[in-house]
């Protein structure tokens, strides 16, 4: 997989949409100026992982688009249970550690007909960067939550492998259930009154991975 690495972007996920071929490549760059953490005003700091990359999911119907930032999300989740932590998804793009934000996801399709032909997918996560202070409290950082200096390009070669190993993806089930929303993991039944804040504990992610979303 080509890896287009720069000092400093706009967004890594913008150059995806500007400069996609047909073929799948992936973008990184040390500083981001814009790009998917919508709460943040300043440009992201030297020391986090800024990443985008696109894939063609293989017969990956639209109704099921879900399970592509599931996906996503189990492989952040699965790289930082490398480093000892226990991580959570937020539904439906956040990662958080120790109830703080670590990691933002986005996932941007493009469909052809009744599939899903495109997808960039877009990661923000917070590895040895200075949060300002006014994030301290919502926020965190790997570095952080380790007691130590991680190295951004181990992470994201660890990431990337783990996202590798996550495609194609299988099943996980959300039932609807009037305001709530079931969630349906093996041995696991978790409710929420809140379908957008709804937490998936991560362990229970990785065997089936499957959506059915209704509201």
């Amino acid at each position: 997989m080509k890896i287009i690495e720069f000092d400093q972007i706009d967004s890594t996920g913008e150059y995806c949409k500007r400069n996609y071929a047909g073929r799948p490549f992936t973008v990184t760059a040390q500083v981001q100026t814009s790009g998917c953490a919508t709460e943040r005003k300043n440009p992201a700091e030297r020391g986090g992982l800024y990443l985008s990359f696109v894939r063609h999911p293989h017969k990956q119907e639209a109704t099921d688009a879900f399970i592509i930032t599931a996906n996503a999300c189990t492989a952040v989740c699965r790289t930082l249970e490398s480093y000892g932590l226990n991580p959570v998804i937020r539904w439906r793009s956040d990662i958080l550690v120790n109830g703080k934000k670590i990691c933002g996801v986005l996932v941007e399709n493009t469909f052809s007909g009744s599939f899903v032909s495109r997808s960039i997918i877009s990661i923000e996560l917070n590895i040895n960067n200075k949060l300002p202070e006014d994030f301290l409290s919502v926020a965190t950082t790997l570095k952080a939550q380790t007691g130590t200096d991680i190295a951004v390009d181990e992470f994201r070669n660890k990431l990337l492998e783990n996202i590798d190993k996550r495609l194609p993806l299988r099943i996980i089930k959300v039932i609807s259930t009037g305001s709530a929303r079931l969630l349906r993991l093996r041995r696991l039944r978790v409710n929420t009154l809140q379908p957008q804040s709804m937490w998936m504990p991560t362990a229970n992610l990785f065997a089936y991975l499957r959506a059915v979303l209704k509201k």
